[in-house]
């Protein structure tokens, strides 16, 4: 293989093997990851991410042949099998983020949760609560700085390092170095001390902060994407304000119908008129033009099918029963309180998923008679 910059012409130097001529070839598979000869990592990361696709295929079939399996299990099954098929060969291409890759972690969460493409990540992200791919990548390079700093000194890759680190030339080791700084750590490479277990893990702490402050300001921004419209976590964010795993996720009592309605509720992707009329004739509708087609005049949001509308007041009375049971003042609260309280009590999270689950079926029966 010859490497070179992208648009430059391969040698036309034959070189042989004995008698035989060596091929020159674009790419080559080197301890199971894939070179350019342009040394784009692009390919690379497509190829990684089409074996963990293949490896969450299996656990998803799994997943399905036993009627689903308990958070715990599905998490540690994702880490297992599909997170260290991301993991390998990280420290090469992990200083960057490509789709392709982010997208396994997704079809993950999207399937344990239930819920569509449609569904925003920062939302099923929040829920699950999972340690985000793009800080596994930067942890698995740390890792791997970690391994240089225990290495004999005569290791011809150390050398390398050292010279990588020292030559000034733009490089993900100089880009990983940058970035620690600017985030406040201390230089990863210092090879006069061996780097520990216990700074890995306050690295990954940094890193998870930075993430949930890019979280919290993506739940919290007011516009949509692209600016149009209102961001569609307007009432998600009124009982979720910290990233971790929600209650409704990992209680193995909830089942998977309950838990993928409560999920759609609560992230912004309910069969609704708020989510589903956004468009009209491939124009943008306004949000107070998405009427309920039952009661025709008040927006069909969440809060409108969990609170007011007519069509489902014996299941809402039913959950209003068991929410005054856990909190007798209840039914003094206003509309939003009322909301925050069934979509995030631990206690109550139980009723409201199934709730929600006879909400949409309910809807859905009506609307097609």
């Amino acid at each position: 293989m010859h490497f070179k910059k992208k648009g430059f012409k391969t040698t036309n130097f034959n070189f042989m093997c004995g008698e035989s001529k060596i091929d020159i070839v674009s790419k080559y598979k080197y301890l199971g990851l894939w070179f350019t000869d342009d040394l784009n990592l692009q390919y690379m990361a497509e190829q990684v991410s089409a074996s963990a696709h293949r490896a969450l295929g299996l656990v998803i079939a799994r997943c399905k042949s036993f009627g689903g399996m308990p958070f715990e299990c599905y998490s540690r099954l994702y880490q297992s099998l599909v997170q260290s098929v991301l993991d390998y060969g990280a420290c090469v291409w992990g200083h960057k983020e490509f789709d392709c890759i982010m997208s396994v972690e997704y079809r993950a969460i999207r399937f344990f949760l239930g819920v569509s493409k449609r569904t925003t990540i920062t939302a099923i992200m929040g829920d699950m609560g999972w340690t985000p791919q793009c800080v596994n990548q930067k942890l698995a390079i740390c890792r791997q700085m970690r391994r240089y700093s225990f290495m004999d000194n005569t290791r011809l890759n150390l050398h390398i390092i050292k010279w990588a680190q020292k030559s000034g030339v733009k490089n993900w080791i100089n880009q990983m170095q940058i970035e620690c700084g600017h985030l406040g750590i201390e230089p990863i490479l210092n090879f006069d001390d061996c780097i520990n277990k216990n700074y890995i893990l306050y690295v990954k702490n940094v890193y998870m902060q930075k993430y949930k402050a890019n979280w919290n300001n993506s739940v919290n921004q007011i516009r949509g994407k692209n600016n149009v419209g209102l961001n569609k976590l307007r009432t998600y964010r009124l009982f979720k304000s910290e990233y971790g795993t929600e209650s409704y996720v990992s209680n193995f009592e909830i089942k998977y119908e309950d838990r993928k309605a409560l999920a759609q509720m609560r992230c912004g992707s309910a069969p609704l008129m708020i989510e589903t009329g956004r468009y009209k004739n491939g124009k943008y509708l306004p949000e107070e033009e998405r009427l309920c087609p039952i009661c025709k005049s008040d927006v069909e949001n969440e809060i409108h099918v969990m609170l007011h509308c007519q069509l489902y007041q014996d299941i809402r009375d039913e959950l209003f029963d068991h929410a005054v049971c856990l909190n007798p003042d209840f039914t003094e609260l206003c509309d939003i309180e009322k909301f925050k309280f069934l979509m995030s009590n631990i206690d109550i999270m139980c009723y409201s998923s199934k709730a929600c689950r006879y909400i949409f079926t309910r809807r859905s029966l009506f609307l097609t008679d």
